[in-house]
């Protein structure tokens, strides 16, 4: 038995917002599990919240890609080559230290979720058809939380260096 999905007609600017925005939750997502591997050995609790944000940005790229394979257009399945780089030079960075520095993961996460973060609100000014609008400002409030949350770990982490010296 077959399922007809009903089609969502899209607006180039739609097709354009909808395209860049799975573009940034496949880097967000590959950089969350990323950044959750990394921390997985001394800081699991942290690592395991990462992983979690992984899953809900996969879950995203799957509702942006329904939405792209309704109008026919081709699959993205890979993140930017720039986020690949950026992670592989993390990579690097980790293992000439020897040790992961917490904060510096922070750091990159929160700047990761900036990005994200301004260009659902630029997708959702921009996007013309209201159920992909309500699907985009759901997600975004999503990531508003997580930014939030980063932002708040890294405020604690600065006042916990600061204390220590």
């Amino acid at each position: 038995m077959s399922t007809k999905r009903s089609t969502i007609p899209l607006l180039d600017v739609d097709q354009k917002s909808l395209h860049d925005l799975l573009q940034m939750n496949i880097d967000s997502r590959d950089g969350f599990a990323y950044a959750g591997e990394r921390l997985a050995e001394k800081h699991s609790s942290l690592s395991m919240r990462f992983h979690r944000y992984s899953q809900q940005r996969n879950e995203f790229c799957e509702k942006l890609k329904g939405i792209g394979e309704m109008n026919h257009q081709e699959p993205i399945e890979h993140g930017t080559i720039a986020a690949s780089l950026h992670r592989t030079w993390m990579d690097l960075k980790d293992q000439l230290n020897e040790v992961i520095d917490v904060s510096a993961v922070i750091t990159e996460a929160i700047r990761g979720e900036s990005y994200i973060k301004e260009s659902y609100e630029t997708a959702i000014n921009q996007v013309q058809e209201p159920r992909i609008l309500a699907l985009l400002k759901f997600q975004y409030e999503s990531v508003q939380e997580s930014y939030s949350w980063l932002a708040d770990l890294h405020a604690n982490e600065v006042r916990r260096k600061s204390n220590a010296n």
